[in-house]
């Protein structure tokens, strides 16, 4: 999702008066299309409270949004992604550690429950590959990254296709635009772990070096890459910063870092 679709996503969740699981909260943007006004553009916002995924219409022409439909999940749903065809939605359920998918209804963005696989701790982020055949998954909890394979009716593989131990606080994991690499921020050993990635296989292999370590209390957490450029932006949630690396062979190399905060700001901060 993009960096105005997220900002898009925090204010309609804090309209419905979700402020309060803001943090389990994404969305996804589906089936906008900037040349007809008439494209239906839906939003899901995960609700972990309530334990649904909840489905808003956008109307593009007069900027209102409307609830739509919900879904009941098999746990509390945190992060969402869907695949680039705007057919299927894929769910991680913190709570419980499953990954699930979801079929989408073309005419009206609604969600039907494909798949609904064990895990494990705390999934705390999960991308698909470029190719949109694989889903991977980054655990908090289990200190790990996982690879399941979706197959062409949008259902999850029920075990994993390789599990890689990493470290404490996996926060995000994005292929880079190649799709032959994997990244991985974690906050609490202030990493970044790199793979190689082959796609005939699903397989990640370990980067040459497998990390990129960070200073103390920088906790890298997301990573977005340039839209064109080979440059990766990196939040650090309590450096209260961000980070530009360019990549170089299959490493990131840190480059500028700026603060997310005013000068002369003296309070206490996460950019989480």
């Amino acid at each position: 999702m993009s960096l105005v679709s997220r900002f898009f996503v925090a204010a309609i969740c804090r309209w419905l008066q979700l402020s309060a699981v803001l943090w389990t909260v994404s969305g996804t943007l589906l089936g906008a299309d900037e040349s007809s006004a008439k494209s239906p553009v839906y939003l899901y916002c995960s609700v972990a409270d309530a334990r649904l995924i909840q489905v808003l219409s956008f109307d593009s022409q007069t900027g209102k949004v409307a609830k739509s439909s919900s879904l009941g999940t098999p746990g509390e749903p945190a992060a969402l992604t869907s695949s680039a065809d705007g057919r299927y939605l894929f769910a991680s359920m913190r709570d419980t550690g499953r990954l699930c998918s979801f079929r989408i209804d073309s005419a009206t963005g609604g969600l039907t429950l494909l798949s609904d696989v064990a895990a494990g701790a705390d999934p705390a982020q999960i991308t698909l590959d470029r190719s949109g055949q694989y889903l991977f998954a980054a655990y908090y909890e289990a200190a790990k990254v996982s690879v399941h394979r979706v197959g062409a009716d949008g259902r999850l593989s029920d075990a994993a296709l390789q599990e890689i131990a990493t470290a404490e606080k996996a926060h995000a994991i994005v292929p880079d635009p190649t799709n032959r690499l994997v990244f991985v921020p974690h906050t609490g050993p202030n990493r970044i772990y790199q793979f190689r990635f082959e796609e005939l296989v699903g397989r990640l292999l370990p980067g040459i070096p497998p990390y990129l370590q960070r200073p103390e209390q920088t906790g890298p957490r997301h990573l977005a890459w340039h839209p064109r450029l080979p440059f990766a932006y990196v939040d650090n949630e309590q450096g209260n910063s961000v980070t530009v690396y360019a990549l170089r062979g299959s490493s990131l190399v840190p480059g500028q870092t700026s603060s997310t905060l005013p000068d002369d700001f003296r309070g206490q901060n996460a950019t989480a």
